[in-house]
């Protein structure tokens, strides 16, 4: 697949709990039962409902949650029960089989978790979820904030009720560093790609624009010759009349300055 392809969005929805997440002091909240354990068995439980999201094991998933969970969705509204929630999850990237495999990532530094009283925990933070779409690369989809309510039952902490809100698309943050019209002057000019495809690079009011019409692409400089746009996973590197093209990560084009 072209690198020039945008990436698909196709707004996964679904509420989830944090890998990681960081303690209340002490680990509980006032009046909270101080049972040894429940901090590391609520993490555990967590590390076993996402590693079965993302393996597709709906046995795994349902073994976390209550009989009578409740799932509030803000795209999708709500829905109840073990079974229902737990297949809702899969629907559509699990069975049949797809080419559109998505993982769940926790967002580092968002999550939190606190003991409640009579056998509850409450964890929160935000997620995203990735795609490896049938190119093989694997694509930034969409990010959301999640609330959940844990209960300590005879089978183990299991989610009770859980809220899934604020989705988004996962966008890149970028860090622009400044630069002179002659750094930009520089480096523009016609490149060709290694398989033919012409990219003219130019200033426009400002700013470098690589590529014409519906393909071009505005450059925000990060520094070291690395460029990033706003709206995509793409990143570029430019130097030495040399061009190379990252989509999430992955080399995907390359090519010289015409004359260089």
């Amino acid at each position: 697949m072209s690198w020039q392809i945008a990436i698909v969005g196709i707004a996964i929805a679904i509420g989830g709990i944090a890998d990681r997440p960081a303690l209340a002091q002490d680990g509980q909240t006032p009046g909270a039962p101080g049972r040894p354990g429940a901090q590391r068995g609520v993490i555990a439980a967590q590390d076993e409902f996402w590693t079965a999201f993302n393996a597709c094991d709906l046995a795994g998933m349902e073994a976390r949650l209550t009989e009578d969970v409740e799932f509030y969705h803000d795209k999708e509204g709500m829905n109840a029960t073990r079974q229902k929630v737990a297949a809702s999850m899969l629907t559509g990237r699990c069975d049949p089989p797809s080419d559109r495999q998505v993982r769940r990532e926790a967002v580092a530094g968002t999550e939190e978790l606190h003991l409640l009283t009579d056998g509850y925990a409450l964890a929160s933070g935000e997620h995203r979820f990735l795609n490896r779409t049938s190119d093989g690369i694997v694509r930034h989809d969409s990010i959301a904030r999640y609330t959940a309510l844990w209960k300590d039952t005879a089978s183990g902490w299991q989610m009770s009720r859980v809220l899934s809100y604020d989705h988004r698309a996962d966008l890149p943050h970028l860090a622009p560093v400044p630069t002179t019209p002659e750094q930009f002057g520089a480096l523009t000019g016609a490149y060709v790609l290694d398989d033919g495809t012409a990219l003219p690079l130019s200033v426009t009011d400002g700013t470098l624009v690589l590529g014409e019409g519906a393909q071009a692409f505005t450059l925000v400089h990060l520094g070291e010759g690395r460029f990033g746009v706003k709206d995509r996973w793409l990143q570029f590197r430019l130097g030495d009349g040399r061009i190379e093209i990252f989509d999430e990560g992955q080399l995907v084009a390359s090519g010289a300055k015409e004359g260089e």
